[in-house]
């Protein structure tokens, strides 16, 4: 690779999946620092020293901070996933993947001036072209713990080994393919986050910033790198490779748009005016900045999402198909095990039924009658037609041509887009009468809005008179009235007949 300051050197073979291994050690003095590059990161060979000064004047500065993360040290191991800049192709990103360890210092084999602590923190990082994150970090966890267990960190041999046997495992278009979406579990993140995913997909539709805080790097990328998951061909659109599908929206086409773990060192970045963002975080500063640096906050421990634009709030209110959209999911995922099932409640099944929200979403924007645009949120719909990442796809397809329910005009060479594009109807995938099951679900979302832990009858009762006593200053007259009214009823929406079960 080359910058125009020189720092990095040019790859011989611009195919070559992974650009660099390396390791990234933390000094007492000069914090987190690169000690080892393959291939050099440097034109000729320098020392350390003078390795850590070129890399700060280079758009990957951030690299020891990425590697390192924040709170690493609490952990006796930990991984995490990143983002940097492509130095070749200005605009695009590549990807990084780092696995931490830390060792008693009295237990290496050799010991050198430069170590004054008790415990010695490494870690070994590898930049890849491409964002199979899981599929490397599966193996650079196993190299990580192999250098740690030879207590020398003097030999460089098994990082050349794995730099080879990583590019050779990624030759082919195919093999990355298939290495995208290894170990995503969606699962997760729908049980945490409930209704309110369905809020941070939309927000991310509409172009706006969604940052996760987690209590670790690795939960932080790893619940990141599902939620993009869920817009079709996301990952794809890094590849390189042609991505012929008409959903694929390039949301996250802007290099560093998408980063699955932030350092404190890059906190102005988020203050920037931006759109569709969706990153991680881990240091307690960003939360207490947090309407500073973005439109959502989403606390991946306790589920609770902050959306900090005041215009957004209306926008991410969830119509009454959205919640049964979201109960489908979870009520699918709770069920998996019992059911015995390798596809209802998968990561395939939830990434078709966000594609299959998409196009129902997609189609009615263009073919719709107000009520059925009225069952996304008017005020959603209003705001994504006006997005860019719907212009975009306006152009997409064609701006003078529409998606029939008999056969979609735009050429479309992906046969399960083509086939679902065929037979969807303008309206909501979860559209419906309104019956008590959905009152029930209305309910429970405003309570777990509130931070409500909602359990048994008796559990929804008790706590939906607290939430009154709580919120009453906090409410209109009308809305305290409507809260009152439903906890008087509550008893009969849990607890009614299998008749009422069954209106759903």
């Amino acid at each position: 690779m080359a910058t125009s300051n020189a720092v990095l050197e040019n790859v011989s073979d611009l195919a070559t999946p992974v650009l660099h291994i390396l390791v990234i050690g933390f000094h007492h003095q000069k914090g987190s620092t690169i000690e080892f590059s393959h291939p050099s990161l440097l034109l000729t060979s320098q020392v350390q020293e003078s390795l850590t000064t070129s890399i700060t004047q280079s758009p990957w500065r951030n690299l020891p901070h990425l590697a390192l993360p924040d709170g690493c040290h609490n952990f006796e191991e930990e991984s995490v996933f990143f983002t940097l800049p492509d130095l070749d192709h200005p605009g695009q990103s590549v990807f990084g993947v780092a696995c931490c360890r830390q060792i008693e210092a009295n237990k290496l084999k050799k010991m050198d001036d430069e170590i004054t602590r008790s415990t010695v923190q490494k870690s070994i990082c590898v930049i890849s072209r491409y964002p199979v994150f899981e599929f490397i970090e599966a193996k650079l966890s196993l190299v990580t713990h192999a250098f740690f267990n030879a207590k020398d960190f003097s030999n460089m041999q098994i990082l050349r080994e794995t730099y080879n046997d990583i590019n050779s495992s990624l030759s082919s278009s195919s093999q990355i393919v298939s290495s995208l979406y290894l170990d995503i579990t969606l699962g997760d993140v729908i049980t945490q986050f409930q209704h309110r995913l369905l809020q941070m997909f939309k927000a991310l539709l509409v172009g706006k910033r969604v940052v996760l805080f987690a209590p670790t790097s690795i939960k932080a990328s790893k619940s990141v790198l599902s939620i993009l998951s869920l817009f079709p061909k996301s990952l794809e659109s890094y590849t390189g490779i042609e991505v012929d599908d008409l959903l694929s929206l390039n949301m996250f086409s802007v290099s560093q748009s998408f980063q699955p773990y932030l350092c404190l060192q890059q906190m102005e970045e988020l203050k920037r005016p931006s759109s569709c963002v969706l990153a991680g975080v881990v240091n307690p500063l960003f939360e207490k900045q947090q309407s500073k640096i973005c439109d959502v906050f989403a606390d991946v421990s306790t589920g609770i999402v902050a959306v900090h634009d005041h215009s957004l709030k209306p926008c991410l209110h969830l119509s009454t198909a959205d919640l049964r959209f979201c109960s489908i999911l979870s009520e699918t995922i709770c069920e998996r095990e019992a059911n015995q099932s390798d596809w209802l409640g998968s990561n395939d099944w939830i990434r078709v039924q966000f594609k299959h929200y998409l196009i129902s979403l997609l189609k009615t924007s263009l073919e719709g009658d107000d009520a059925a645009k009225d069952e996304f949120n008017s005020d959603f719909m209003r705001v994504w037609c006006e997005s860019p990442v719907y212009k975009s796809w306006l152009q997409k397809i064609g701006k003078d041509r529409t998606i029939t329910t008999e056969e979609p005009k735009a050429e479309v060479k992906d046969v399960m887009t083509k086939d679902i594009l065929s037979q969807t109807l303008p309206m909501h995938m979860c559209t419906g009468e309104l019956s008590i099951s959905d009152l029930k679900r209305r309910f429970l979302a405003q309570a777990s809005d509130y931070g409500l832990n909602v359990g048994s009858r008796e559990e929804v009762v008790q706590q939906t008179q607290e939430v009154i006593a709580v919120t009453t200053e906090r409410v209109t007259e009308a809305v305290s009235r409507a809260w009152t009214s439903a906890s008087n009823a509550v008893y009969k929406w849990w607890g009614g007949s299998q008749e009422e079960d069954n209106d759903n």
